[in-house]
């Protein structure tokens, strides 16, 4: 899939990331993908008011998954769990 088409179940294809091209140009367009992904709350943080802790894990874990599939495998090699 190239760059610029939509991916039903993951928004806009994105190039991941490899580490060797430029990561503010990967990380603007990462943001961008969870903003269609509806996932932008994560983001910032913090909980929005009126959210439940269930449904604030959930959005957690689904944001996390979208940039680790936006990764090559080389890349996500250096990310820890926690």
């Amino acid at each position: 899939m190239s760059k610029g088409k939509m991916n039903a179940d993951l928004g806009p294809a994105l190039k991941p990331f490899d580490g060797k091209d430029d990561f503010t140009d990967w990380q603007r367009m990462m943001k961008n993908v969870q903003i269609q992904q509806d996932l932008d709350d994560a983001l910032s943080g913090e909980k929005p008011t009126g959210m439940i802790d269930e449904t604030w894990t959930k959005v957690l874990k689904k944001a996390k998954s979208s940039i680790e599939i936006h990764l090559t495998r080389s890349v996500q090699s250096h990310i820890t769990e926690r």
